[in-house]
Order: C-alpha cells, then sequence, then structure tokens
C-alpha cells in the first residue's frame, strides 16, 4: 500500500485547477444542437518543470462550440512510470460563447524527473466531447 501511495504521490495536482472563457470570444452562431466541440493550438508553459516543486502551468487553447453549450473540461498528466491523474471540472459559460480562447492554468508538483504528458478535453451539455490535445513537459 505505502508503494501504491508512493506512486500517486508522483502527480500531486493542487486544487487550483482552471479553465475560463478568454475575452475574445464569439456569441451564438446559431448551432444545430448535435455538434461536439472542437480544440486547437494548445500552447502552455513553463514547459521545464523542477521535480519537487510546486508549479503553475498556464496556457491557452482555442475552442469552437456551434452549440455554445462547452461546460466542462477533463485535464490528465501522465508520468514517466505510466501512472496519470485525471481531473474534470465545470466551465463557467454563461453567454453561451460559440468560439474562443480558454484559458487555461493547472498547478502540479511532480516528484520524479523524466517526461510527463497533458491532455485536455471539453465537453459540452448534450455529453459531447471535444478531440483531445496532447503535448508533454520535462521535469529535470
Amino acid at each position: 500500500m505505502h508503494r501504491e501511495h508512493m506512486r500517486r504521490g508522483q502527480l500531486l495536482l493542487a486544487a487550483l485547477l482552471a479553465l475560463l472563457v478568454g475575452a475574445s470570444a464569439c456569441g451564438d452562431e446559431g448551432g444545430s444542437g448535435s455538434g461536439a466541440p472542437t480544440i486547437n493550438n494548445f500552447s502552455f508553459s513553463p514547459t521545464v518543470l523542477p521535480a519537487g516543486q510546486q508549479t503553475l502551468i498556464t496556457g491557452a487553447v482555442n475552442m469552437n462550440d456551434p452549440e455554445g453549450d462547452v461546460n466542462e473540461f477533463t485535464v490528465a498528466i501522465g508520468a514517466p512510470d505510466g501512472s496519470s491523474v485525471s481531473l474534470s471540472g465545470p466551465i463557467d459559460n454563461p453567454t453561451a460563447v460559440t468560439m474562443g480562447v480558454l484559458n487555461v492554468a493547472v498547478t502540479v508538483t511532480p516528484s520524479v524527473a523524466g517526461i510527463y504528458t497533458i491532455d485536455l478535453s471539453l465537453g459540452d451539455a448534450d455529453g459531447n466531447v471535444s478531440n483531445t490535445l496532447s503535448d508533454t513537459f520535462t521535469v529535470n
């Protein structure tokens, strides 16, 4: 059990995990009610993090949702040993934004050096899930 606890400890994610609809968003475009959101151009920094130190990763992703009903996100962090942590949460979208930039903030405390993966996807009120964007960061 101690070994399992240590594996989970390699990917400590702090309580801060948020996505906010950015100011460069457009209003409702009269969606059809059946389209999944799409995302592209995921970028973040820093891409090199220190092991054992809490670090804020910030970034942005472009989103498009014809229905304007994006309401949740999922972020998954994968460690070099194959373990991972996945967190989902709500997105506040009161103005039915159909396209724009989502700003991303994730606080991580990786305890093991190596290459980590970060995956991001969005979901909408109809249960549709966007494509998943993946990238990597290095922990020294």
